[in-house]
């Protein structure tokens, strides 16, 4: 009886840990707001002039969704987990037009 309640009990602190590990949330790297300047449909990225004329590349699920001369507003999350979040691999992008 002992080992089912100690079987259980380790069960259910696993499940905990990972519901916790899942429930987690990215944290807001920074803010982009600009206006697409070119495409890349080979690479899935768009080129966007931010406000301050910096360039920045940024990929995206469906470059059709985007034409020349946009204007989008890009949120950038990362894992504060990860090393390197600095990469487009930990990064995430939310894109409004």
């Amino acid at each position: 009886m002992i080992k089912k309640k100690a079987l259980l009990v380790v069960t259910l602190l696993l499940l905990t840990i990972s519901l916790i590990g899942c429930l987690k949330e990215d944290t807001v790297k920074g803010e982009i707001k600009g206006t697409i300047e070119e495409k890349y449909p080979q690479q899935n990225m768009i080129l966007v002039l931010d406000n301050s004329n910096t360039r920045n590349k940024i990929p995206v699920d469906d470059i059709e969704k985007y034409e020349i001369g946009d204007k989008v507003e890009i949120t950038v999350y990362m894992d504060p987990e990860k090393n390197g979040a600095t990469t487009y691999e930990n990064s995430k992008f939310v894109i409004k037009k």
